[in-house]
């Protein structure tokens, strides 16, 4: 393998996140209508396992679609796919019928939890009725797999949360601070007095605000509530990737505020840049049509997944953001995309020669051609590409992976 690729020895264990699409009902709450089919094989691929985000257990119909029943079911059970339905969520500026019970600048935080008990992953699995085909013993055979399978917060966690987000509220005034003028740009960061008082699980603030930009106590509040609620947030990220062992995606501004000194470490590690090369470079190719129209082979996709091409199609995503949208264009499409494929085949030496001289004739792809543009060509394919295992993976072993949808 070339030197120029970069090693692919980052970790990229586990991801955590969501892949669904959910619109809110009235009087029913969040309901999926689909998944991000792209993502989710992004996920697969660049990752050892995807835990999922949940929405009520609603993505399952989608997801039996797009790898048919027994296929999810042999995700879930070689844990590759992983679910999680129970959902915390952090209240603050805790209010009752619209009124605050505690004064102005004070803060209280609290937990709520929807456990997946039996009425309500009861009333979650009523999904399972939008698959259609499905004879009642099949479906309850499935709700078995998933319900072994579910991924629940250990006994801490609620606790664990609202123990540090305290401590972060009340000893983190450099955190504090940071936050308050990330989101207010017109706060002086050299100027502002920022104190937090410990009310025993509460919090009080005593600013400079009102003094330095001229505004209300009410208004401090609101800029106050914001630091707390970006507080919270930030520390339910980490507990949720700590609590699953997995990273989640982090917008490049929240890394410092994520991980203080050690963000520049881990904001390489942020998945969402893989990701998103991931699914710009499958833009130009035929992948989105088949996620869309056709079904997946787990045992092929579990397969290509430990396969050198995967591996260095993982790596060679790192230096995509080297590649302006033309030049991807030009390597991903055409005869020179699908020649440079023949690199790993017998008919290597062949495709060198027509690569160096501007002539040739390759088998299966037409009569003579000319590559008048012989020099720049061989800088992508050598350079950009310096070895055919990326096209190889996305040519070949991506395209082996979806089967017709009437298959299982």
């Amino acid at each position: 393998m070339s030197s120029d690729i970069i090693s692919d020895a980052r970790p990229r264990k586990a991801i955590y996140g969501k892949i669904s699409k959910a619109i809110e009902v009235a009087n029913r709450g969040s309901e999926v209508v689909g998944i991000d089919g792209e993502l989710l094989l992004s996920r697969l691929l660049l990752f050892d396992e995807v835990v999922v985000d949940s929405t009520n257990l609603g993505e399952l119909p989608h997801l039996s679609k797009m790898f048919s029943v027994p296929g999810l079911e042999e995700l879930l059970s070689r844990n590759v796919l992983k679910l999680v339905s129970q959902k915390s969520f952090v209240i603050t500026d805790v209010a009752m019928n619209g009124k605050r019970r505690i004064p102005l600048l004070q803060f209280d935080e609290g937990l709520a939890t929807s456990e997946d008990n039996e009425h309500n992953l009861g009333r979650k699995f009523r999904c399972l009725l939008k698959i259609s085909g499905l004879s009642n013993a099949r479906r309850e055979e499935l709700e078995g797999v998933v319900r072994a399978n579910l991924i629940k917060q250990s006994p801490s966690y609620g606790s664990e949360l609202l123990k540090q987000i305290r401590k972060d509220l009340t000893s983190n005034i450099e955190l504090a601070k940071t936050i308050l003028c990330h989101r207010y740009p017109n706060v002086p960061s050299k100027q502002l007095e920022l104190k937090a008082y410990d009310l025993g699980g509460m919090q009080r603030y005593e600013t400079n605000l009102r003094a330095m930009l001229g505004i209300t106590l009410e208004q401090e509040h609101e800029m106050l509530a914001e630091v707390v609620k970006a507080t919270c947030n930030l520390n339910q990220r980490i507990a949720d990737m700590a609590e699953y062992d997995a990273i989640s995606h982090f917008e490049a501004s929240e890394a410092p505020l994520l991980f203080g000194k050690v963000h520049r470490l881990v904001g390489q590690l942020n998945p969402r840049f893989n990701e998103q090369a991931f699914l710009r470079v499958i833009s130009v190719t035929e992948i989105p049509k088949l996620i869309e129209n056709r079904r997946i082979d787990v045992e092929e996709l579990l397969r290509i997944k430990e396969t050198d091409e995967c591996r260095e199609f993982r790596s060679w995503l790192a230096t995509t953001d080297k590649i302006d949208d033309e030049k991807l264009k030009h390597l991903l499409r055409g005869f020179r995309a699908k020649a440079a494929s023949f690199i790993a085949t017998n008919s290597g030496k062949l495709l060198r020669l027509v690569v160096n001289t501007g002539l040739g004739f390759i088998p299966g792809y037409g009569s003579l051609v000319a590559l008048s543009e012989g020099v720049a060509d061989s800088f992508l394919l050598e350079k950009m590409l310096p070895t055919s295992g990326v096209l190889t993976f996305l040519n070949n072993s991506m395209p082996s992976i979806f089967v017709s949808a009437s298959e299982s």
